[in-house]
Order: C-alpha cells, then sequence, then structure tokens
C-alpha cells in the first residue's frame, strides 16, 4: 500500500488511487482515511460519476461504510444502482440505507424476497441476512422467506425456481431466533436444503455457498441441541 502523500487525483487514475490508499483486505489505515474521503465524495461528483461502472462504485461504498461514513456509502450506492438496476444492487443499496438509519427501506427487501429468482439469488439473501442481523428483526425475515414459499407450493419453475440456498438461510435464521420449536424448524429446513442441493447442476450459482453454509449451520445445530439436553 503506497502512502498517502504520494496519491494525487490529477496524476493518477482514481480507480488505481483507491487500491494504492486501501490494503489487500480493503481496509483504509487512519493515515489514508482522510485522501480516501476526499475521493470517495470527489467520485459523487460529474465528471466523475459518468466514467466508472457500477462495480467500482459499489466497492467504493464498501470502502465508505468501512469508514463509518454511512451517508456517503448510501450516495456512491445509488449511483452504482442507477447504472446497473439488478436484484443484487439493490438489495445491496438497502443495507447501506438501513445502516444508515433508514429503516423504511426494510420493505423494499421484502419485495426482494418474495420475489426472488435466479439472479445471484445467494448474494440477495446472504444480504437480507446481513439486514436482519443489522436490525435484529431476524422473525421478520423469517416471515418473508415462509411467504416466497408459501407463495409457490410446487417448488417453483424456471426463474421462479426456489433454490437450495433460501432454505439454508431460512434454517439460520431459526437458529439465529432461537425461540421454543427453533431447532426442530431448522432441522426441517437444512434437510429441505440438502435434498434440493443433491438435485441442482454444480454450475448454479448458489451451489457452493449452499453446501458452505450447510455445513456450517449443522455445527450450530449440534451445539443447540447439546445445550438443550443440559437444560432439560
Amino acid at each position: 500500500m503506497q502512502d498517502s502523500k504520494n496519491i494525487n487525483l490529477v496524476d493518477y487514475d482514481i480507480s488505481g488511487a483507491i487500491e494504492r490508499l486501501s490494503d489487500e483486505n480493503g481496509k483504509v489505515s487512519k493515515e489514508n482515511r482522510k485522501q480516501m474521503l476526499e475521493i470517495l465524495r470527489k467520485i459523487t461528483e460529474k465528471p466523475y460519476s459518468d466514467m466508472y461502472d457500477s462495480s467500482f462504485y459499489f466497492n467504493a461504498a464498501a470502502r465508505a461504510s468501512s469508514l463509518d461514513q454511512h451517508g456517503l456509502a448510501t450516495k456512491l450506492a445509488d449511483i452504482a444502482y442507477e447504472k446497473h438496476k439488478t436484484a443484487v444492487h439493490s438489495v445491496r443499496r438497502i443495507r447501506l440505507k438501513i445502516e444508515s438509519g433508514d429503516f423504511q427501506a426494510s420493505d423494499e427487501v421484502r419485495k426482494l424476497i418474495v420475489g426472488l429468482t435466479l439472479e445471484r439469488p445467494e448474494i440477495v439473501l446472504s444480504e437480507a441476512w446481513n439486514i436482519a442481523e443489522h436490525t435484529s428483526k431476524y422473525y421478520e425475515l423469517i416471515e418473508w422467506i415462509e411467504e416466497l414459499i408459501r407463495s409457490r407450493p410446487d417448488g417453483g419453475v424456471g426463474e421462479n425456481y426456489i433454490p437450495s440456498y433460501t432454505y439454508v438461510i431460512l434454517g439460520q435464521l431459526y437458529l439465529r431466533w432461537g425461540v421454543p420449536g427453533s431447532i426442530e424448524k431448522a432441522e426441517d429446513c437444512f434437510r429441505i436444503a440438502l435434498e434440493l442441493h443433491q438435485k441442482e447442476s454444480p454450475m448454479a450459482s448458489w451451489y457452493n455457498d449452499t453446501i458452505r453454509d450447510y455445513v456450517d449451520n449443522k455445527k450450530y445445530l449440534e451445539i443447540a441441541r447439546g445445550y438443550r439436553k443440559k437444560t432439560e
């Protein structure tokens, strides 16, 4: 990572400057914070806002969020979304809005979940999970996913197919919610997720996410079972 005093918007490509001011994990040091914020604010203005694609702006929004500049992060995410209006970009934009205190945006999450498509559903669901973690409204997301499942009793066909990862996230939510009966419901969700996963193509975008998070959550499920036995 290059020292901030050697970075200048006039002398360097802005995208390169952002990379140079960050470490390999995208983190920004205290020394580089001021100049990073200067760049992030600058790229919300024209002509810079016309120069880069949506992925660049979402990455910039993530940098702003990591610096606790949630208003700036939302502004950058808005620019990204306007450049490419997808479900993934929408839910990321909503997450940044909620992190900045706009809790009314949660109704937009419901629309994305109930209308879930095969356009990177694992990212939409993961971001919805992140929002539930931030707000602690686990049951709200549970209700929306269950509404999705009820609306497609045959499991959905084509773009309306409900992928296995949906059930992994639902099971994870039940484990986190922790009310009586949650363990049994989580078990059912993980069973359905595994059954669906065995029939899905390895080329599906969520294929690896399902098995990874399934394995992780099965560990937590065993811990929950063990704790329950001790308290009975």
